[in-house]
């Protein structure tokens, strides 16, 4: 025998039987794993104050609920915050609306008085006298304080409508004049619709000649 030592080899039979016999794992019982039972989870609800705010724009009254109302509470919305506006801001605002308002007169007064200058002499050379017409003044503006700024605002509305039904006279004793030099029904016609058109009633007695015209104005002018 050798120094070394043999293991003894397994027989032929006990061979067979491992190469025939099934896993060792494959023997053992499967293993069931038990679940847990999920523990019920807590209910979660939102804090009280969450639920107070719910409530609120549930039920609140300021709500819109409509288009129509949704419509008439973004205009309060917007006329409160034109109301907020800066004292400073509607202060610059009709301060620069009366100057335009004064240059308009202005402008208005030189028109009228260069028109009777031309008036005076076509009607003159037919034996008439054409009285002027004065032009109106620009009206006076007051102070403008934070206390009287929302009545002066006011009162500025008033004095725009007087510029404009003093603008719409002069302009239609122009036209009307020259209308009445040419001698044209058709002119008379288109001056008297297009007054119409400005909604202003005229006298249905109004001269419709040059000569009554005149002794018309010169009437009035001496009241």
């Amino acid at each position: 025998m050798s120094g070394r030592s043999q293991l003894p080899s397994a027989s032929s039979s006990t061979q067979r039987y491992l190469q025939h016999s099934p896993c060792p794992t494959e023997c053992l019982p499967p293993v069931i794993r038990k679940q847990r039972p999920a523990s019920p989870r807590p209910s979660q609800k939102p804090p009280s104050s969450h639920l107070k705010v719910q409530s609120k724009e549930r039920f609140h009254p300021s709500k819109p609920k409509s288009a129509n109302q949704y419509c008439r509470q973004l205009k309060l919305t917007q006329d409160r915050e034109s109301r907020r506006a800066s004292i400073k801001t509607r202060t610059k605002r009709l301060e620069a609306n009366r100057k335009a308002l004064q240059t308009g007169y202005a402008l208005l007064g030189a028109r009228v008085r260069s028109g009777d200058a031309v008036f005076r002499l076509l009607v003159g050379a037919r034996g008439l006298d054409f009285p002027p017409m004065e032009p109106a003044p620009a009206p006076p503006f007051l102070r403008i304080t934070p206390r009287t700024l929302e009545k002066l605002e006011e009162q500025f509305t008033y004095d725009l409508e007087d510029y404009q039904l003093w603008r719409k006279v002069a302009v239609f004793r122009e036209k009307w004049v020259e209308a009445l030099l040419a001698d044209c029904d058709q002119m008379r016609e288109e001056v008297l619709e297009w007054i119409k058109g400005q909604g202003i009633p005229l006298k249905a007695d109004i001269p419709r000649d040059l000569e009554g015209y005149v002794r018309h104005l010169q009437q009035h002018s001496s009241r």
